[in-house]
């Protein structure tokens, strides 16, 4: 549901402010929809268990954020880290 409002806040941004960022971040929302909801739609239906990691991965690095907005290359680490643990 985030990500709807996430998607109408973009749209909405965009026609105030068009441009390639405002684009980009429509289409990253888009890509992590299908990422998080297209994995476990697929470990429900092929049953294939790695599926699930996918999701885990996803709340570890949202986690990680401390709701922050900059995504670096130490936060990514630290998600694979504590998904490992």
């Amino acid at each position: 549901m985030y990500h709807a409002l996430a998607l109408l806040a973009v749209a909405w941004a965009a026609t105030r402010w068009p441009g390639g960022a405002v684009t980009a971040a429509g289409w990253l929302f888009v890509a992590g929809t299908l990422l998080f909801s297209g994995s476990l739609y697929l470990l429900a239906v092929t049953g294939v268990r790695v599926l699930g990691a996918i999701e885990q991965f996803m709340r570890k690095l949202v986690a990680e954020l401390d709701n922050s907005w900059e995504l670096t290359a130490a936060d990514i680490d630290a998600a694979l880290a504590a998904l490992s643990s």
